[in-house]
């Protein structure tokens, strides 16, 4: 391998290059009459790949020892980019993480046939680059193209982007061992609000028989601070919670309340209702005085009857969660989830939660749409039946959801569920397994995604608080534009 030690050693070599080119140049010029040869003076790389790198896995024997054994990954399907402006080339979509980049493969290509060098990890030497010479990228490389003329020449930092953890693990942080004053809260509803630049975990939740407010900044969660609402709510407050139009409503001594802040609670109409069960960015849901499905589309102001597609007794009549997402095919369209449960008493067959879906859209020229059943199916795992249901969206339109127990008196929390499917099938996640030091029973319990690409669990009785983020979701969205 030729080695250049310095500039005035690089131009000497340049300098002879160009004489010997030059005068085999003027030999083959005799053998064809007209022939020209033609030297740029601009130089720069035109396109950078990869080819196969090893990959090394840990595997757990029976024994309990750690082994290690290699594979080889083809890379070239990895784009690079080049910002020939600030000179860097660099993959947005990093290698996996059991990539070894101390031993890289690479593939350059230069304009006009360029001359590309590899500048020294430990000094300004140049090394003349090889595309079958593995090349340690654990840190950026800088590369040095020449034009073919030799006047000219451009210097490159390539980065190679190996992921430093597995894109679908997850981290568990315990905010709190346990958080005494909110450990004896009942109906617990935890919902994210933001105003301005502050954005909090605001918790609800039935307490001497009185709704309590707890809140947290979304840095924090292991410190939460009692607020006294405006005016006091009353027990079934904490059960009938939902969030619209960027403000909570709720249902307190009989009356619909609205607040931007949680704290500040006023009057938002005079219908009677028993029951505040879901909103979307158009309209409120609830169950009116004479149990029929009624909605909003002003804030509480007026309320119209619903259409459901199936009969009414399938309607569950307590222990209402839902989410809300929207749809992938229509931006102006939302989907709501709904899950709970009949009256134990009349319908004390029942083994599964009652669930409804709904379709709202913001177009002023839509029509609206009924409320559909998901029918239980025997092919599935439907939504299990459970005393207290928790659900909320995370991971794009992945629904995430918490069920406490089967009948009353049951405490018990199997794992996290998971639906891919708009909530037609259920399973235990494979991925947010709950950690060691979990309870798994608990008197309540809350869920939230707090937008920040975490989620929060409260758990009563206890009063832990946890956190969990899936690896990837806090990735770096890399630039695609370059500006100068």
């Amino acid at each position: 391998m030729l080695i250049i030690n310095s500039f005035q050693d690089m131009r000497k070599f340049l300098l002879s290059a160009a004489s010997l080119l030059l005068g085999v140049a003027s030999l083959t010029s005799c053998l064809g009459e007209g022939d020209e040869y033609v030297y740029y003076d601009d130089a720069a790389i035109t396109s950078f790949s990869l080819g196969k790198l090893n990959r090394y896995f840990h595997k757990i024997k029976s024994d309990g020892t750690d082994s290690i054994y290699k594979r080889s990954l083809n890379c070239s399907n990895y784009v690079f980019y080049i910002d020939q402006v600030n000179n860097v080339i660099w993959n947005p979509d990093s290698l996996p993480v059991e990539i070894d980049p101390a031993k890289v493969i690479c593939t350059i290509g230069t304009k006009n046939g360029g001359t590309t060098y590899l500048r020294s990890l430990k000094s300004d030497s140049l090394f003349n680059y090889s595309s079958k010479d593995s090349i340690d990228f654990t840190l950026p490389r800088e590369f040095v193209v020449y034009s073919n003329s030799s006047k000219g020449y451009r210097s490159y930092k390539i980065h190679v982007n190996v992921h430093k953890e597995h894109a679908d693990s997850c981290v568990w942080t315990r905010l709190t061992d346990g958080a005494t004053e909110i450990a004896s809260l009942k109906n617990m509803k935890m919902i994210p609000v933001t105003q301005g630049e502050e954005s909090w975990m605001c918790l609800f939740g039935d307490a001497d028989g009185n709704t309590k407010l707890f809140t947290t900044p979304l840095t924090d969660g292991a410190n939460w601070t009692e607020v006294v609402t405006s005016p006091a709510l009353d027990a079934q407050a904490s059960k009938n919670i939902v969030k619209h139009a960027e403000e909570l409503f709720c249902l307190s001594n009989g009356k619909l309340l609205r607040a931007a802040d949680a704290t500040n609670w006023q009057a938002a109409g005079e219908a009677q209702l028993n029951n505040l069960i879901a909103a979307s960015s158009v309209r409120l849901y609830a169950i009116n005085a004479d149990g029929r499905l009624v909605s909003s589309s002003d804030k509480g102001q007026t309320w119209d009857a619903e259409t459901l597609d199936a009969d009414e007794n399938l309607f569950p009549t307590e222990g209402f969660a839902y989410t809300l997402h929207q749809l992938r095919t229509d931006a102006t369209a939302e989907k709501i989830i709904l899950v709970g449960n009949r009256s134990a008493e009349t319908f004390a067959d029942d083994t599964h939660a009652m669930e409804w879906t709904k379709i709202d859209e913001s177009r002023s020229d839509s029509r609206q749409h009924p409320w559909n059943f998901a029918e239980q199916q025997q092919e599935v795992s439907t939504a299990p039946l459970a005393r207290e249901w928790q659900l909320t969206n995370y991971d794009g339109t992945n629904i995430k959801a918490l069920a406490l127990g089967g009948k009353l008196g049951e405490n018990t929390l199997s794992s996290v569920l998971h639906s891919a499917d708009d909530g037609i099938s259920w399973m235990n996640d494979t991925v947010l397994v709950t950690p060691k030091g979990f309870p798994k029973e608990m008197p309540a319990v809350a869920l939230a995604a707090d937008g920040k690409g975490s989620l929060w669990i409260v758990c009563g009785g206890t009063g832990q608080v946890w956190r969990v983020r899936i690896n990837r979701l806090a990735w770096k969205k890399e630039d695609l534009w370059f500006k100068e």
